[in-house]
């Protein structure tokens, strides 16, 4: 099995103002591009891992243990990780319910993702986030409110 993967980050802005018969604007076009081919190093990885429109009710939490977990991929294969090289979680949800991202990886920190938001986190170097024993979940939460919808992909080694 072999895997590419191509994520952008597009921002677009304009900023703009007209003052008496002068207008002037801000163009802003940023364009972040990650691609990794298939391997264990600089712009590589070889696991993917998505769960699309996961239903959290509330007071619950969903907890991905990286290394030992079960976790399978969308062909079916088990996936057991090293590394962590690319994390997309959105909240879904279209009601003003937050969720919240926590995780016993030293090296990443948590998040509260309020509703239609989103984290967006990609590495392209060779070690990105290295997992260890007890250092090896993400665990989305849902503390209050109505139930939570959301989506998360994961990419590394």
């Amino acid at each position: 099995m072999t895997l590419s993967v191509h994520a952008a980050m597009t921002l677009n802005a304009t900023l703009s103002r007209t003052v008496g018969l002068s207008y002037a604007a801000f163009p802003l076009r940023i364009i972040e591009l990650f691609q990794w081919s298939d391997g264990d190093a600089l712009n590589k990885a070889s696991k993917l891992y998505v769960a699309q429109n996961v239903s959290l009710p509330t007071g619950d939490s969903d907890v991905y243990d990286l290394i030992g977990g079960g976790l399978t991929d969308a062909l079916g294969t088990s996936v057991s990780w090293t590394k962590i090289k690319g994390i997309y979680i959105k909240n879904e949800t279209a009601t003003a319910q937050q969720i919240t991202m926590t995780t016993t990886i030293s090296q990443l920190s948590g998040e509260t993702i309020p509703y239609g938001g989103a984290v967006f986190k990609m590495y392209r170097d060779a070690t990105a986030f290295a997992l260890a024993a007890n250092e090896d979940s993400i665990t989305i939460a849902n503390g209050d409110g109505t139930t939570a919808t959301y989506t998360i992909a994961l990419i590394g080694v």
